[in-house]
């Protein structure tokens, strides 16, 4: 069982595709400022930034490239800022970590989003980010061309949902990024309060490339009789693309070969979460992909297989990862 981020992947991320104000950019045009709304790039540079933690952020390395420092994925963010014009250390000097009001919700593997309140004139912003999925549902507007903002209408919610399945099957990890002026009266303690009736700044369609030894690799230990199975935070569609890259999966593999989280716990465990290990023996022969899991879905998955009988031998679970994992 492995981690897919760093692990599978070189975790060298960057922003390939964007949707903004109505409009969805590719690698080239992004790095040009000029291609995008020239009202709104500021704000949608104080949006990438500010909700990142301090402790992310980017180094020159001798040959001047950037070196990746803290989370990868707020990394690109941090880059996208920096190539449009916007170096991300002068939001972070005007929105400092120390200022007055500013308040974390931090990310979480069940919330699956991270917000950050700041103060703005005489009064506050939220900024959200998270899985595109998760947020942009709790979006009732977005950001226009002109730096208004406008109802999500059916035909602005279609085009959303086909934007962020579109950049998933790219393989991309897909994020939405929104914000909200806060009303006087929100109760800033609240995160329910706070995250809702967001506005979407963006779509940012991440790439994270494989190693170059992976897919070989992934094939070395099938022939040797491994199974692999991937286990990511990502969403399925992303999970699905990425298999197929590596060779965990292929075009002829059932259904059932990739699952997502919320699923895999609905079919295996009770309702007190415990294993039912028959159900479970049904699923974990034919499973290679675990999408948007927990940590609590990697332990039911790795203790279920050793624990199964199913088979003519028991089977021994070897598990890769980061440190995080």
């Amino acid at each position: 069982c492995s981690d897919k981020t760093g692990t599978l992947t070189t975790s060298r991320m960057a922003v390939n595709a964007l949707w903004t104000c109505g409009k969805t950019y590719q690698d080239a045009q992004i790095k040009d400022a000029k291609q995008l709304p020239g009202s709104t790039v500021q704000e949608l540079c104080n949006a990438c930034v500010v909700n990142t933690l301090f402790k992310t952020y980017l180094r020159k390395a001798a040959n001047n490239l950037p070196v990746y420092c803290g989370n990868d994925t707020e990394c690109a963010l941090l880059l996208l800022s920096d190539s449009l014009g916007h170096p991300y250390d002068g939001i972070r000097a005007t929105f400092r970590d120390d200022q007055t009001d500013r308040k974390v919700f931090s990310f979480s593997s069940d919330r699956k989003r991270m917000t950050t309140i700041v103060p703005v004139g005489k009064g506050h912003v939220a900024y959200t980010k998270g899985a595109a999925e998760i947020v942009s549902m709790l979006c009732t507007s977005y950001l226009k061309e002109d730096g208004t903002e406008a109802k999500i209408d059916d035909r602005v919610r279609r085009e959303l949902g086909g934007t962020i399945e579109s950049f998933s099957k790219q393989g991309l990890r897909t994020l939405c990024i929104a914000r909200r002026d806060l009303a006087a009266k929100t109760d800033r303690n609240d995160v329910d309060a706070v995250e809702k009736d967001l506005t979407v700044v963006c779509l940012v369609g991440i790439e994270d490339p494989l190693r170059e030894e992976v897919p070989g690799a992934i094939a070395d230990c099938q022939r040797a009789g491994i199974v692999v199975r991937m286990v990511t935070g990502d969403n399925i569609e992303t999970a699905r693309a990425i298999a197929l890259k590596c060779g965990i999966i292929s075009s002829a593999d059932p259904l059932g070969a990739v699952l997502d989280g919320k699923t895999f716990r609905t079919q295996v465990a009770d309702a007190e979460g415990n294993i039912d290990q028959a159900a479970f023996d049904k699923i974990w022969p034919t499973l290679r992909v675990l999408a948007r899991s927990t940590p609590l879905d990697k332990f039911m998955l790795v203790s279920g297989i050793q624990a199964s009988e199913a088979g003519p031998v028991r089977q021994t679970v070897a598990v890769t990862g980061d440190g995080t994992n």
